[in-house]
């Protein structure tokens, strides 16, 4: 006599068939699709900074912030935030990093981004339906001019990886360049 399969096994083993057959891009894809978690960021600001430039003694600016995360899921959620600064077009490229902690074990020599430890980042817990404010973060802006042009950073990157290190929020919001 032969038996019926288990329908769960059946499902099971065309959703490990299925996920082999995607590239891990469209699975992390699938993944912040499913995530009750969000980040944004509002406030974003210009204050001078305590460090000037040595060699022309021009004065730094952070660029400061406020990030909301917020919980649409009806669980307590632990996530670790980060908050990636950027512009591509100066030379060479520059990078900054919130929180300032986690600077080493997020930039490669070469400043690419990359998460080494997740739990470098700032460790937030969101109960369900709620949202948590972090106010006044602050990213040091690049000092300098360049091509005659104040240098200052062109996107943030906002990512919320879980307990588990799964990238859970992925966001990039493009900047306005300051007035000099």
């Amino acid at each position: 006599m032969l038996k019926q399969p288990f329908v769960p096994t059946i499902v099971a083993a065309v959703l490990i068939i299925a996920l082999s057959c995607t590239s891990s891009r469209d699975r992390i894809m699938v993944a912040m699709e499913q995530t009750s978690v969000t980040a944004t960021v509002t406030n974003l600001r210009e204050r001078p900074s305590e460090i000037y430039c040595p060699c022309n003694n021009i004065p730094g600016r952070n660029l400061v912030f406020d990030l909301i995360i917020a919980n649409k899921g009806k669980k307590l959620q632990t996530v670790y935030a980060f908050v990636w600064a950027t512009n591509d077009d100066l030379s060479p490229p520059e990078r900054g990093i919130w929180p300032i902690s986690a600077v080493d074990s997020c930039l490669t020599d070469r400043g690419e981004l990359s998460i080494k430890d997740h739990t470098t980042g700032r460790k937030i817990e969101v109960q369900g339906q709620q949202a948590v404010t972090i106010a006044e973060n602050s990213i040091l802006e690049p000092i300098g001019y360049q091509d005659g042009k104040l240098m200052s950073y062109s996107e943030l990157r906002i990512q919320l990886w879980s307990k588990s290190g799964n990238l859970e929020f992925d966001e990039t919001v493009h900047l306005k360049a300051p007035n000099p």
